[in-house]
């Protein structure tokens, strides 16, 4: 499902990487390489063009997604962001 924002003046789709309609179309964003000084500011600039349209997004880091527990954890942040306007898993 891809999403209509307005992005610095201008309106475009992003496919989101996931969109989950059983939480209210909650946006899922994989943040894969963080350590990449680019790809954070890109993940920066997602960030703020979801909570400035409106749009519920929860971001996933690769350190919020090891150890056995990490299912738990992942739903646990989903769950706490139903409800907010914006979601970070770390």
């Amino acid at each position: 499902m891809s999403l209509p924002v307005l992005d610095r003046g201008r309106h475009r789709i992003w496919p989101p990487d996931f969109s989950l309609l059983t939480y209210g179309g909650l946006v899922v964003e994989y943040a894969g390489m963080p350590v990449i000084e680019d790809d954070m500011r890109g993940i920066r600039h997602k960030e703020r063009a979801y909570r400035a349209n409106g749009l519920e997004a929860v971001f996933l880091y690769p350190d919020g997604l090891q150890g056995p527990q990490w299912p738990e954890h992942v739903m646990a942040k989903i769950r706490s962001a139903q409800g907010s306007r914006y979601g970070s898993i770390r």
